[in-house]
């Protein structure tokens, strides 16, 4: 078993993993505490990281080591993959942030309709 490819799967998926947990955190109208610049800073870097040692070893064990690999290596690394796809799709990215734009809309009207002043009707813009 060629733990290079196997390693690389993983860092693969992970890092994949992490950039997708990353975009929803930072797309949601309510940021949580780890969204801040000062978190992220130290967690993209290491993401970043972990995605070109990921190819670095994946193309490494293709390039040089094609020979040597298996059928059950080449099984296990789209397994490992296929097994990351499954689990962001099951993230719903798409749903998630289209829910939180829809929440964002939502509240730039509420704001929009607060700020017009008391008694004010926002469809036609005249004081009650």
């Amino acid at each position: 078993m060629d733990t290079r490819l196997i390693l690389g799967a993983v860092l693969l998926d992970i890092s994949i993993i992490i950039f997708a947990i990353c975009y929803i955190g930072e797309r949601m109208p309510r940021k949580p505490a780890w969204t801040d610049e000062k978190y992220m800073s130290f967690i993209m870097p290491l993401t970043v990281g972990s995605l070109a040692f990921g190819l670095m070893f994946t193309g490494e064990a293709f390039m040089s080591r094609l020979s040597a690999l298996t059928f059950a290596d080449i099984s296990t690394f789209f397994a490992i993959l296929v097994a990351g796809g499954i689990v962001l799709f099951l993230m719903r990215i798409k749903k998630r942030v289209a829910a939180f734009a829809a929440l964002e809309d939502a509240q730039a009207v509420r704001k929009e309709g607060t700020s017009a002043g008391f008694g004010t009707d926002l469809a036609s813009g005249k004081t009650a």
